[in-house]
């Protein structure tokens, strides 16, 4: 996105931000992750977690390696309003591994070392 002429900050990310939610609900995995991490984070947008928590279980679920990644992770902690399901977890980020994310494949190595304190 770009901002329009004499657009203020304030606006552009005011705008940017409607965009992506509207565009999230419309089910496009890339906004429900982006939706996800300022919630996440509270940056831009008051601090949710459970719905964060919901947008990158959605945006795994169409298939965006990050989101599996992020969703996989809370599930293996129960964090974020996840259920502790540390083998379902490992799933998704042996899934999010495959498509390329590098924090997967890290994760998974550390499971790896740490295999014994999880199981």
């Amino acid at each position: 996105m770009f901002s329009q002429e004499n657009e203020s900050e304030e606006k552009f990310i005011s705008r940017s931000l409607s965009n992506l939610i509207v565009a999230a609900e419309q089910n496009n995995s890339i906004a429900q992750y982006a939706v996800g991490v300022y919630l996440d984070k509270g940056e831009n947008l008051e601090q949710n977690k459970e719905s964060a928590y919901l947008l990158f279980k959605s945006a795994a679920e169409n298939g965006m390696p990050q989101a599996m990644y992020i969703y996989g992770v809370m599930l293996f902690y129960g964090t974020g309003g996840a259920e502790l399901n540390k083998s379902k977890g490992v799933e998704l980020i042996n899934r999010a591994a495959l498509g390329a994310s590098n924090e997967a494949r890290e994760f998974l190595e550390f499971v790896k070392k740490n295999e014994s304190d999880w199981v």
